[in-house]
């Protein structure tokens, strides 16, 4: 019985150890409707209809290079559109640190810092047939708190809080 537990306790030690790799993604997709029906005097298009749908997409590659510390570099795309409303497409690159409190379980707690680059471009519209191009670049920073949950060896479902600040300057597009 002891030789078992000493096994499993090998097994988990082994997730963060130096020299192994993580990988990790994240991926969602947004669609909406809505309709505003306001048929008045006021509104001479009587019924509206918006769509506006979302796409974000962020992979990371990371490398523990000691026991329970990674670096990492996350990329990041989102993109955003809606009738009537804006256009946005956002970019980040991110290399980031993060620290596996060594537990000597499969749940451990981790915090992660990172510091990167944003490019943002809008399209807004400024009448029914052309839009205005707005570009935005700068630098972006983010930090999380969580828990990664390993459900094997090779596997772990993390949940975090995560904060990020991007401060941007107008590129004069």
């Amino acid at each position: 019985m002891i030789f078992c537990l000493m096994a499993a306790t090998m097994v988990l030690s082994a997730q963060t150890e130096k020299g192994r790799f993580t990988i990790s993604g994240q991926t969602s997709l947004g669609l909406s409707y809505s309709s505003d029906d306001t048929s008045n005097a006021s509104n001479s298009q009587g019924s509206m209809s918006q769509e506006s749908y979302s796409f974000n997409v962020s992979p990371a590659i990371g490398y523990f290079v000691i026991d329970n510390l990674a670096l990492s570099l996350q990329a990041d795309y989102k993109l955003e559109d809606a009738d009537y409303i804006d256009k946005m497409t956002q970019f980040t690159i991110m290399p980031s640190v993060s620290y596996y409190i060594p537990t000597g379980r499969p749940v451990r707690p981790f915090a992660s810092l990172g510091a990167g680059y944003a490019d943002i471009t809008q399209h807004l519209p400024i009448s029914a047939s052309s839009t205005q191009k707005h570009s935005f670049s700068g630098f972006t920073w983010g930090a999380a708190l969580g828990v990664a949950c390993f459900i094997n060896n090779n596997a772990s479902i993390d949940l975090s809080l995560q904060y990020s600040d991007v401060n941007t300057s107008y590129s004069g597009d």
